[in-house]
């Protein structure tokens, strides 16, 4: 089967070499709550606590903390150094600043979240440039070098999107279970709980708001390492982003 497709967390900087890469970029609050909703889903002890004062088991579970508090001091979105007990964890903003850094390599391919799940024609423009980026797209061609694939790449990018909304994946959510109870009997992961069943598809948009603390924070952290680059904010360097990937790919 080709191309072989492999996921991974790693940094651009740490990520093997000799590949085509896809990144993707999403609202870095947005990240933070849907993080924030996933380790919820999932009960993990350090956010959960399923104990419950009068047994009930079927109480809700009670929150440790809320999503300011898991912005702003955990590690998870705003990173951590490397120390004798803590391996570095990048934040999400470092990766961004990565991806400026790799503005013009045509190797990678940036995609912005929010395209995905915004208008129809928002996604049937990134499912093309990743099809095309890939080289599923454009087979169909015959040797005279007329294009009668089009029809067929057109099916291909319509079937594909209609498969990759989230009411469609909610359907299929097993596909997406990480091996828990393979990963249990290994020993492979340092927290076995992040691979804990839980959905991993959201229908509906996520309530929580920061509070002031939270969103100096997430204002400082864009300042501090994507102003520098030539970024106000979040949209204008998604704007660069897609500007970038009609420049090199179209």
């Amino acid at each position: 089967f080709a191309p072989r497709v492999f996921k991974s967390h790693l940094r651009m900087a740490s990520v093997y070499p000799g590949c085509r890469y896809v990144v993707t970029v999403r609202d870095p609050g947005r990240v933070a709550l849907s993080f924030y909703n996933f380790f919820i889903a999932k009960r993990v002890p350090f956010l959960v606590d399923e104990r419950t004062e009068d047994g009930d088991a079927n109480a809700e579970p009670r929150l440790l903390m809320d999503a300011s508090e898991f912005l702003v001091d955990t590690k998870f979105v705003r990173g951590c150094p490397k120390t004798p007990s803590s391996d570095l964890r990048a934040s999400v903003w470092e990766y961004y600043a990565e991806y400026h850094a790799l503005m013009e390599c045509p190797c990678v391919l940036m995609l912005v979240y929010e395209d995905f799940v915004g208008d129809e024609d928002a996604r049937t423009e990134s499912i093309r440039a990743l099809g095309n980026f890939l080289g599923v797209l454009g087979r169909g061609a015959n040797a005279e070098g007329e294009e009668d694939g089009d029809d067929e790449d057109a099916r291909l990018v319509a079937r594909t999107a209609s498969m990759s909304t989230k009411a469609y994946m909610a359907n299929i959510m097993s596909k997406f279970d990480e091996p828990y109870e393979r990963a249990k009997e290994l020993g492979r992961a340092a927290d076995v709980s992040q691979l804990a069943p839980g959905a991993k598809v959201a229908l509906r948009t996520h309530t929580q708001t920061f509070d002031d603390r939270a969103t100096r924070f997430l204002e400082e952290q864009w300042e501090e390492t994507m102003e520098p680059l030539g970024y106000r904010d979040y949209n204008s360097f998604c704007a660069a982003v897609r500007e970038r990937n009609r420049r090199l790919f179209e």
